[in-house]
């Protein structure tokens, strides 16, 4: 039995929301630790200022995401990975039973970008290195669309594990 195993990181470009927000709590933390410090007292200043230092930690911890694309087989998981650190598991999907698999402008997904009934994933970087494909999957009772970004490497075991469903044009 042949096994294939196939692994693809993509960084998320952090977006202008994050960064606000990551610039946001560390001007709050430091003021708020200030104030704290100079009217409560030393002791509980000090108590004030791990807290938020925990508490923009993890909100830089948070908004810090990298997609990871594994390829078992004809299993592909997708997970998600905050701060290099904690993964959570965000989708598993037999390659085999999707209805198609293909470049993002091409002519066989361009039906379903119309369809706004059907769910959308975005497991893309937001910045334009890599071509991005659109999976098409069974969702529940309905279908939906997959936005993921592969190389060559992940293309091949694609076309592998189902070789009729992948659509290069």
């Amino acid at each position: 039995m042949d096994n294939r195993y196939v692994e693809k990181l993509v960084s998320k470009k952090t977006e202008i929301s994050a960064i606000v927000l990551r610039i946001s709590v560390l001007v709050i933390a430091l003021f708020f630790s200030y104030v704290i410090a100079s009217l409560i007292g030393f002791v509980y200043g000090l108590i004030a200022i791990f807290f938020l230092g925990y508490l923009t930690w993890y909100v830089f911890f948070m908004t810090s995401v990298e997609y990871e694309f594994v390829l078992v087989n004809n299993e592909l998981t997708i997970d998600k990975i905050y701060g290099k650190n904690k993964r959570k598991t965000q989708q598993t999907v037999d390659v085999s039973k999707c209805e198609v698999i293909a470049p993002i402008e091409s002519t066989y997904v361009s039906g379903y970008h119309r369809n706004t009934q059907m769910k959308a994933f975005d497991y893309t970087s937001g910045e334009n290195n890599e071509p991005v494909y659109i999976l098409i999957v069974s969702y529940g009772a309905s279908t939906a669309k997959i936005y993921m970004e592969f190389d060559q490497k992940m293309l091949d075991a694609m076309k592998m594990a189902a070789p009729g469903k992948v659509k290069l044009s």
